[in-house]
């Protein structure tokens, strides 16, 4: 957190809750948080503080008039960064407690102009207190952002904070899991942050989750493990082998008739980049495994009894052997004018944006009878919204080609979208019909509350997308960077979900869900991304550290990893159907532990993402569920 000049501030963002679980749901109960910032002064010396921000849960007359204002933010001093901030936070609370988010507001106020999204997980944990009403502890603070799946994410300057907190009186300092070696902005210099602290009389802890911040916070002890899940669904188990078995023949097609054009090794994967990031930054990646190494992971993995591994390995063939097509089907058409072969890619993507839009809608229609099938199909609905915000950068990108290798890349990654939507997507919409236990016994009632919460995760994804165009970069010296803005930004242009005329009681809300879980994971990845760690020049507001970095990535897997698992538990508890979340989540872990073979940074960080996604999911199941209980 970068804090600037000293002028009045109150910051409110109005988040409404329904018979919110606020203090008792009779009154206010209001919290302090002592945020932690380090900035540059006008003589361009490091300077470093402690701010108190308030944060107050306002529980409003469940019987009044629903008055919901999500742009209710009055930031006349607080820059983007803040409003970003706030909103992440907020939105974390409410999912991790579930709450109703129609009636009520969570308050943010300070007398400080302040700036910067690393008191993001402190205030998510200030936000929380405060709903659950509860203190936090005087003699402790932390600094972190906060990652789609509630975990802590790595922050700029924490040297410079950590002074900061001794000289205010503090005894203890939380800090992101992986930051245990952070560079000081002052000096330039890796510093060993726990052996700082030591030095100065505090105790600094690194942390991994909201849930494990809170415990510490609040002193309140984690609460006990609970029993191990039941399997996946059988029927899910069932259909990743079958599944499996199909895309490892048409790995094995393409790889056979390949062969003789491309002599007797091994065909070589070019399936590292899935994101227009990952595209820009390294299109190829030499070290890949062959289709022929994957498809035998593949087929080890179903010898295993192991169908999630071997859907993830014989997905990944596919997908190599799939851009090996494109790539051979280029170099036969060398000799055509480059422009020709351009509207041919150009018309493609229109005719695919045709048939993944009619596969989006007939999705959306699938006809919703349990609890657990609502959230997922917004994940679902996700993959669609991701192939078309790819479509999206493809065409733009096709307005100016210049070479013959940046069209072959374009069209490899236009395949890319075509195979995440006609694979992934449709693997969840089978999955579909083998989840839940509990029947959905008021539609209108549940599919009110998914709006709300559709509506919280939009408000962040926007505040998200205002920071980060905010900064101007655009053109950032960084492809990777670069990319993902634009990435983000498509999200926002993908066809609105009012354009489409769908049938059924949750086709539209899941159509939403899915366009806004997309905007919300990616946005605040952006967010973290620009923010990770303190720029070379000093310069406000500081750093660029892609999240494609190999330690952040394993780090930040572990956690989500814990987080899922522990959601999976809590599902299973409620006596709900955590099979979604638990193949989602071991998927992403198969990708972000390596256990493919020769497994790229671009796979690992999509198994990361992964994970975020069953996270957020399963929040949005135990908060439908606890609205169920309650009618």
């Amino acid at each position: 957190m970068t804090r600037w000049a000293a002028v009045a501030l109150v910051a409110a963002l109005l988040l409404g809750v329904a018979t919110l679980e606020v203090a008792n749901r009779t009154g206010n109960h209001r919290v302090t948080v002592q945020a932690l910032w380090y900035g540059t002064s006008s003589e361009g010396q490091v300077v470093s503080g402690v701010t108190p921000v308030e944060i107050t849960a306002v529980a409003d007359d469940p019987d009044s008039p629903l008055a919901v204002d999500l742009r209710g933010l009055q930031a006349e001093g607080a820059g983007p960064m803040w409003t970003a901030a706030t909103s992440v936070a907020a939105v974390q609370a409410v999912l991790e407690s579930g709450v109703d988010p129609r009636i009520g507001q969570l308050q943010y106020s300070l007398n400080e102009e302040i700036d910067g999204p690393s008191a993001g997980a402190l205030m998510t944990v200030g936000s929380l207190a405060a709903i659950a009403g509860e203190s936090i502890l005087d003699s402790i603070t932390m600094t972190g952002t906060v990652l789609p799946d509630g975990s802590v994410g790595a922050v700029a300057g924490i040297p410079a904070k950590i002074r900061a907190a001794a000289e205010a009186g503090f005894t203890q300092v939380l800090i992101p899991v992986g930051s245990e070696v952070s560079v000081d902005p002052s000096t330039k210099i890796a510093v060993d942050t726990i052996d700082q602290g030591k030095s100065l009389g505090v105790t600094v802890t690194p942390v991994g989750s909201i849930p494990e911040a809170y415990a510490i916070l609040t002193g309140k002890p984690l609460k006990k493990s609970l029993a191990a899940p039941r399997p996946i669904d059988s029927g899910i188990l069932q259909l990743l082998r079958t599944r499996s078995e199909g895309l490892i023949l048409s790995a094995q097609a393409v790889q056979d008739s390949l062969q003789p054009e491309l002599g007797s090794g091994s065909l070589r994967s070019v399936s590292g980049p899935t994101t227009a990031a990952a595209a820009a930054e390294s299109p190829v990646r030499a070290e890949s495994p062959s289709v022929g190494e994957l498809i035998d992971a593949a087929e080890t993995a179903l010898a295993q009894k192991d169908p999630v591994l071997a859907f993830a390995a014989a997905a990944e063939a596919s997908l190599a052997a799939r851009r090996q097509t494109v790539s051979a089907t280029f170099a036969a058409a060398s000799d055509t004018p480059l422009v020709e072969l351009t509207a041919q890619v150009a018309l493609e993507a229109e005719e695919s944006r045709a048939l993944i839009n009619a596969e989006v809608r007939r999705t959306a229609e699938f006809p919703v009878t349990k609890i657990a099938q609502l959230p997922a199909l917004g994940t679902t609905l996700a993959w669609g919204d991701f192939a078309l915000s790819s479509i999206n950068i493809v065409q733009d990108r096709l307005k100016a080609v210049a070479t013959f290798a940046e069209l072959v890349e374009i069209a490899q990654f236009l395949e890319v979208a075509q195979f995440e939507a006609a694979t992934y997507m449709t693997a969840d919409a089978e999955a579909l019909q083998y989840l839940g236990v509990r029947p959905m016994s008021d539609t209108k009632a549940t599919v009110g509350l998914l709006n709300a919460y559709v509506d919280l995760l939009n408000y962040a994804a926007t505040s998200n997308r205002i920071y980060a165009e905010s900064l101007g970069l655009g053109n950032s010296s960084s492809p990777y960077l670069t990319a993902l803005i634009s990435e983000s930004a498509s999200q926002a242009t993908i066809d609105a979900p009012e354009t489409f005329k769908l049938r059924g009681p949750t086709a539209q809300v899941s159509r939403r869900l899915g366009v806004a879980m997309l905007s919300f994971v990616e946005t605040t990845q952006l967010v973290n991304n620009l923010t990770a760690q303190a720029s070379a020049t000093g310069d406000d507001p500081p750093n660029l550290l892609p999240i494609k970095d190999p330690e952040q990535v394993q780090s930040e897997a572990q956690a989500a990893n814990q987080i899922a698992k522990g959601q999976v538990r809590k599902i299973h508890a409620a006596g709900l159907d955590p099979s979604a979340i638990q193949w989602h989540s071991q998927w992403g872990a198969d990708l972000a532990f390596g256990r493919l073979p020769q497994t790229s940074d671009e796979q690992r960080l999509h198994g990361v993402v992964f994970q975020w996604f069953a996270v957020l999911q399963s929040r949005l199941l135990v908060a439908l569920d606890g609205l169920e209980a309650k009618n």
